[in-house]
């Protein structure tokens, strides 16, 4: 902690969350961290409890957040869920067939009971 301190970073108040995504779109997810910053030698100390998380786990809040090596990700879970949706709604189609008619002569089966 000596390290951090010759640096002399102030707190930051009002921060929520920090998220730092990580190559394999996964994102480490700070719920409530103590953010200091060193604006002179651009230096960020978060501290907090992180959880890692999946990337659509934090959808849509995070989009805003996503620089240019999630798009492509995003981009791929996009036509994931619209091929899924797609696929769902097919199947519920199918459900929603009318099925064939029996061919029986109503009139005879009304008239023998």
């Amino acid at each position: 902690m000596s390290a951090v301190k010759k640096y002399s970073p102030q707190p930051l108040d009002g921060i929520t969350e920090v998220n730092m995504f990580k190559d394999d779109n996964t994102v480490m997810h700070f719920a409530k961290p103590s953010v200091q910053l060193a604006v002179k030698e651009s230096f960020v100390v978060v501290t907090g409890i992180p959880e890692t998380k999946e990337l659509k786990e934090l959808l849509p809040g995070i989009i805003s957040q996503a620089g240019p090596h999630q798009y492509d990700y995003l981009k791929k879970l996009q036509e994931e869920m619209k091929g899924g949706a797609e696929g769902a709604a097919a199947e519920d189609k199918k459900e929603e067939d009318i099925p064939d008619l029996v061919e029986t002569n109503f009139e005879e089966v009304s008239n023998k009971q």
